[in-house]
């Protein structure tokens, strides 16, 4: 029995040496420029560690049921699902303000001289006019005249 003790405590303090020592993050100076990179690099870290978490302890929960594992797994669920909600957020913003930018640049090159379409300015009588001496200028079949007067006698 004292062997078997005496290999645990071996075992034991084998698995601590093997275990690596966890880096401190380097510090990240932050400016204007670089929030976006900091933020996103750090929500990539926080979704992926969250969602092999959530793998890992889905079977853990498989094999026995405690209701605090249950509530750390729904609190890291719901953390998880914050942070791939907000990356979306992030995501449709960033959209919209292409969209934005996009559709601003075609206005502002649809106002620029030059790029004027075929406008016409007139007045009402020149419009009728104009019909008038259009219809008068189309040819009516002859028939289709005789047909006409012969109605009106």
């Amino acid at each position: 029995m004292p062997d078997e003790i005496d290999d645990l405590i071996k075992e034991l303090q084998n698995d601590q040496v093997g275990q690596p020592k966890t880096a401190k993050p380097s510090p990240f100076e932050l400016t204007p420029e670089t929030i976006e990179k900091f933020v996103l690099e750090k929500a990539n870290r926080i979704v992926t560690s969250g969602l092999n978490s959530i793998e890992e302890i889905e079977d853990a929960l498989k094999q026995g049921i405690n209701p605090e594992e249950i509530l750390a797994y729904s609190d890291l669920l719901k953390s998880t699902t914050g942070a791939l909600e907000t990356l979306n957020k992030i995501y449709l913003q960033n959209k919209k303000i292409e969209a934005t930018r996009e559709f601003k640049t075609m206005d502002a090159q649809k106002k620029l001289p030059g790029n004027t379409t075929n406008v016409l300015i007139t007045t009402r009588e020149d419009v009728m006019k104009r019909l008038l001496t259009e219809i008068n200028d189309v040819s009516i079949p002859k028939e289709i005249i005789d047909i006409e007067i012969e109605e009106k006698d």
